[in-house]
């Protein structure tokens, strides 16, 4: 999803976000103290309900995006590194840069159209 997005917005988005190791069983919070968090899985595999998520995927997207969707249940099936992004900087940065904000659509017009088929 982040691939369209420059390198400069990336090192930009960087340095407002923090690389959390989270321990097999943890659980990953999208609603802190801080404000809505949406989580990158840079490694490891988290679990949010059925779904499974790893290298590159996104977490809590929905909830920071949607004030209305409920918080997932995100939990880490072994040791998972995340860099943590609050909502405000990724609004943003998908503001910023269309692109990025295009491929988050398509990411989750796809996971819906899968839900909807039974997938």
């Amino acid at each position: 999803m982040l691939a369209p997005v420059p390198a400069a917005a990336l090192l930009a988005a960087a340095d407002r976000a923090a690389a959390v190791t989270f321990a097999p069983g943890a659980s990953l919070p999208v609603k802190t103290d801080g404000g809505d968090v949406v989580w990158v899985i840079a490694a490891g595999a988290v679990r949010d309900g059925a779904r499974v998520l790893g290298v590159g995927d996104l977490a809590g997207e929905l909830a920071a995006i949607d004030d209305e969707a409920a918080a997932p249940a995100l939990v880490a099936d072994d040791v998972v590194v995340a860099i943590r992004l609050y909502r405000d900087d990724l609004l943003d940065l998908l503001a910023e840069h269309p692109p990025a904000a295009r491929a988050l659509a398509a990411a989750l017009s796809a996971r819906l159209r899968a839900r909807v088929a039974g997938r």
